[in-house]
Order: structure tokens, then C-alpha cells, then sequence
């Protein structure tokens, strides 16, 4: 699987709204901790079949792992800002979203255990 496929602008656009959402509606919320796979689908992002899907609350904000041959794209949940409304959250995510570029804040690592 190759990281440029899933490190997208468009996949990280997608990724700052499903991150709003969460923060603004409860169904969401339970759809992404449920099945994030589903939820960033659902957002508009486009995944490789076969492809692991996990939120996390530390770490990188969008961080695409892989090891022993197996990737996993790693998305990060932070509490909801308490000093934002809802309609200041749909306005961050939009201008965020365009400084989610490759080279900015993503992550990844390669690892071979040999698994």
C-alpha cells in the first residue's frame, strides 16, 4: 500500500471536517469511535481497500503507519476546544484543512519486523 495514495490534500480536507463533525454531533462521534473506517468514508475520504483505520487521542494528526507489512492510518481526537461554538468549529475546519499539506503535519513511519 503506498502512503502517497492515502496522504492526500483531499483525504486531509476530508479529515479536518470529519474531526469537526465529531466535535458537533454525537451521531458522528459514535460512528468514528465505533468504526473510524466508515466514518472518514463517509466524510469523503478516499481509502485503499484492506487499509486499518484507528483514532487515537495522542499523537500525530494524521499519521499512516506501516509495519510487517501492514498499514494502518492513525487519526487523531482531541477534546473539543470548550472556547469555540459549533459554528466556529465548521469555520476551523475549513481553514485548517488548508494547512493540511504533505511535508506539513503529517507523520508516517516504516517499519520491517519482519513479520
Amino acid at each position: 500500500m503506498n502512503k502517497a495514495d492515502i496522504d492526500t490534500r483531499e483525504n486531509r480536507v476530508a479529515y479536518a471536517k470529519l474531526i469537526a463533525e465529531v466535535w458537533t454531533k454525537p451521531e458522528t462521534e459514535r460512528l468514528f469511535k465505533a468504526d473510524p473506517r466508515s466514518a472518514a468514508i463517509k466524510a469523503g475520504m478516499k481509502l485503499p481497500p484492506g487499509l486499518e483505520v484507528k483514532w487515537v487521542e495522542s499523537g500525530e494528526a494524521f499519521f499512516v503507519r506501516t509495519e510487517g507489512g501492514k498499514t494502518t492510518l492513525e487519526l487523531l481526537l482531541k477534546p473539543k476546544p470548550s472556547d469555540l461554538s459549533d459554528s466556529e468549529i465548521d469555520r476551523w475546519s475549513s481553514s485548517v484543512a488548508l494547512s493540511f499539506m504533505p511535508g506539513g503535519s503529517c507523520s508516517s513511519s516504516t517499519t520491517d519486523n519482519g513479520s
